[in-house]
């Protein structure tokens, strides 16, 4: 047997014919008619794939009952004893039950609880990195005392002694640990 699957569950039937030595499987995308050949050949001189297929069609047919009779049985055991002893468990069930609510809820708990810890330690991360690098921007910033923001522009201004005006069209803000521009 050659299989070349094509949709569904095609591909993992294929891969059972080839694990169990039925057949081979083959990419029905990338073949070459050598290939096709080659392994049609093997098949019909390798008895050991006509052996194994021939035990799982003997293991089949040995069944005690085939389908049609099964099939048979039970609905004339459903005629002569009704269906009550062959109802489902999950008819006995309350809604939240039958659908698993209650265990989406607990999931869903679950969930929302990972992500408020998942924001808890992202804000503390982001925290604890914003006052290390103002630590790092005081420290590269600690010889400039004022800065000068004239229309949109940064103008950093060293310290000195001399006083510093505001005009209209800046401000002046004094660097402290919170640094804002406006």
């Amino acid at each position: 047997m050659i299989g070349f699957p094509f949709i569904v569950d095609q591909h993992y039937n294929s891969i059972r014919i080839e694990n169990k030595g039925f057949g081979i499987a083959m990419n029905v995308h990338k073949f070459t008619s050598d290939e096709l050949y080659t392994n049609i050949m093997k098949i019909l001189s390798d008895p050991s794939y006509k052996r194994r297929i021939s035990l799982a069609s003997e293991i089949f047919r040995s069944a005690p009952q085939r389908p049609a009779e099964k099939a048979s049985y039970w609905i004339e055991q459903v005629i002569r004893f009704g269906s009550d002893h062959l109802q489902s468990a999950g008819k006995d069930l309350n809604f939240f039950q039958y659908f698993l609510l209650d265990v989406l809820a607990a999931f869903l708990i679950i969930g929302i609880i990972l992500m408020v810890l998942l924001l808890q330690v992202v804000l503390w991360l982001k925290n604890k990195c914003s006052k290390a690098c103002h630590k790092i921007k005081l420290k590269m910033l600690s010889r400039f005392t004022y800065f000068q923001v004239f229309c949109g522009e940064l103008v950093l201004a060293s310290f000195l002694n001399v006083c510093i005006r505001t005009s209209s069209i800046g401000r002046i803000f004094r660097l402290d640990y919170n640094i804002s521009f406006w």
